[in-house]
């Protein structure tokens, strides 16, 4: 891949059985094949008191255990839940594992999710979801003066980070799904990590998310020469034989619609391609994938493509998934249009230079 295409990332959700070992083996299965497909970075979501759908609540300790046994793929959190960290622990978690990693990490933050199962989670915290944005703001630019060596507390000469990593500052990641959102991960000089699908948004999730991009690149705060960084997810499914594998996907969406029903996100009684779409999976042969991917618009502004697999999937079917993105989709994607945010660093499928 040159270095003027998009870079490609996956996200796993963490889903597994109910034998905690095994799922995580099955996880970082899927780091390992990442790293030898190519891929330029692996996620990993957070998820608290989940028993299937999200088996890691500390996703630093687990990708500190990647990056033992990787040696290229960069490792990310898609994402830390920013409201519920102490930013001075956090920064130093995550010093520890950018050190263990030789310097890989990608830290993503975010203010979380809504609805009933969020609230669950804030209120085991003792946070109170209503500031949920005050606080993760605070927790973000309390983070990154930690990460840039600042001192920490109220006096000048308060102690400051150790191990010392001032380059992982320009490595945090910011997820918003609002214009505030994007303005402020801009004006922090973050990178602006965007979700698969708009939660609650009435149209298209690519228009939708316009709406975060454009304040986003509007500011300026990375500095003269520095491009901004727009990573996007999408649930993507490529198979060689669609009809034979439309049992398997459907098994897939639907285990995936358990979450958004649970939350009243979806109305009931709909057709499956109408759950589809709003769900923004991309499903069919290599080629079907990329042209609907060459649609998305938002492909053209970002940097990175994050590939969800592993909802509902067994390991074996997400790693067949992964091979024929990186092999067959990968390659076929056109490359950004919007210059100012092509990213001149870093590794992706085919060949690009990783550091």
């Amino acid at each position: 891949m040159t270095a003027s295409r998009i870079r490609l990332g996956f996200l796993t959700h963490a889903n597994g059985p109910a034998d905690t070992r095994e799922t995580y083996r099955g996880l970082l299965r899927l780091f390992r094949a990442a790293d030898e497909l190519g891929y330029h970075t692996g996620w990993i979501s957070q998820h608290h008191f989940q028993d299937d759908y999200g088996r890691v609540p500390s996703p630093l300790p687990f990708l500190a255990a990647a990056a033992a046994q990787t040696s290229r793929i960069r490792l990310g959190t898609a994402v830390v839940i920013a409201p519920l960290e102490d930013p001075v622990r956090l920064a130093e978690d995550a010093a520890v594992v950018d050190e263990i990693s030789e310097g890989r990490l990608e830290l993503g933050l975010g203010n979380g999710g809504f609805g009933p199962e969020a609230e669950r989670v804030f209120a085991a915290f003792g946070i109170d979801p209503a500031h949920r944005r005050e606080r993760g703001s605070q927790v973000l630019a309390r983070t990154l003066r930690a990460l840039r060596g600042e001192p920490l507390g109220d006096r000048p000469d308060g102690p400051v980070l150790q191990p010392p990593v001032p380059g992982l500052a320009d490595r945090v990641w910011w997820s918003s799904a609002n214009p505030r959102g994007g303005a402020e991960a801009g004006a922090q000089g973050a990178g602006l990590l965007l979700a698969r699908r708009a939660i609650g948004a009435s149209g298209p999730t690519d228009l939708d998310q316009l709406r975060v991009v454009e304040p986003y690149v509007e500011q300026p705060a990375a500095g003269p020469g520095v491009p901004p960084r727009i990573a996007v997810s999408r649930g993507l499914f490529a198979t060689k034989d669609p009809a034979a594998s439309d049992g398997e996907f459907r098994r897939i969406v639907h285990h995936y619609l358990e979450g958004p029903f649970r939350n009243k996100e979806f109305p009931p009684g709909l057709a499956f391609d109408d759950y589809l779409a709003r769900s923004n999976f991309f499903h069919g042969h290599p080629e079907q994938v990329a042209e609907q991917l060459n649609r998305d618009r938002i492909l053209p502004y970002a940097t990175e493509l994050i590939v969800q697999v592993h909802y509902g999937a067994t390991v074996e079917e997400s790693l067949r998934n992964l091979e024929l993105i990186a092999t067959e989709v990968a390659p076929l994607l056109a490359p950004p249009v919007h210059s100012a945010v092509h990213s001149p660093a870093g590794a992706g499928v085919g060949g690009e230079v990783r550091r």
